[in-house]
């Protein structure tokens, strides 16, 4: 089956996976890959796993299984870095996942 969504990602990111914490707790990022996506500015309020109510000033959209986490960083194509906070499965009414979707706030 193909993915109907695909047709539309038609932007990039560069995706940085978190691989841990240095000695100062600071976090330490993989090298960046260049992953295709769709993104945009997008003010959405949302309820996180831990039920905090924030809002997301980003959307970005990436193609299933491309393993984007909450943590990881990305810059975005009008140069802003911004971390992941939330990334859920998108799937279609029958459950058929067709996206990842990240909130960055």
């Amino acid at each position: 089956m193909t993915n109907p969504f695909l047709r539309v990602m038609n932007q990039t990111v560069s995706w940085e996976a978190k691989t841990g914490l240095d000695a100062y707790g600071a976090p330490l990022f993989a090298v960046p890959v260049t992953v295709t996506c769709r993104w945009r500015q997008q003010p959405l309020r949302l309820v996180t796993a831990t039920g905090i109510s924030v809002v997301a000033a980003d959307v970005v959209w990436c193609p299933p299984n491309t393993g984007i986490k909450a943590e990881d960083r990305l810059t975005l194509g009008d140069g802003r870095v911004v971390l992941l906070r939330d990334v859920q499965q998108a799937p279609d009414a029958r459950g058929v996942m067709y996206a990842q979707r990240g909130y960055c706030y």
